[in-house]
Order: structure tokens, then sequence, then C-alpha cells
């Protein structure tokens, strides 16, 4: 499962959507539970790439 969810996460950071654009997709779209800390700097293209740095670890040799 966490090679098909690093190439969606992927996927949707290639889209080159703005931070506002990923914020509506999860929150009103998907209805996702969880926001990004902002007071800590975090966003949701971070979370994205958060997401394929933990994919890669639980099964590195989906590194290319």
């Amino acid at each position: 499962m966490a090679p098909k969810i690093r190439r969606d996460a992927e996927a949707l950071l290639g889209e080159g959507l703005a931070e506002g654009e990923l914020e509506d997709l999860f929150e009103n779209t998907w209805k996702s539970g969880y926001e990004p800390d902002v007071d800590e700097g975090e966003t949701w293209a971070g979370v994205l790439q958060e997401i394929i740095e933990a994919s890669l670890a639980i099964d590195p040799e989906e590194k290319g």
C-alpha cells in the first residue's frame, strides 16, 4: 500500500496546487480530520512530502 500512497501524494504535489487549493481539497472535499499546524510552519504540501518520505522508509526499494 505504501507505494500507491506515495505515488498519489507525488501526483498531487505535481499538480502544482496552491496551499489554499490543497486545504480546500483536504478539508472540504475529503473531509480530512487533520490540519497542519500553521503556527509551527506546517503546510499541506509539507504534509504530502512527509507522507512520501514515510512511505519510502516503509518500502525503501521504491526509491527509484
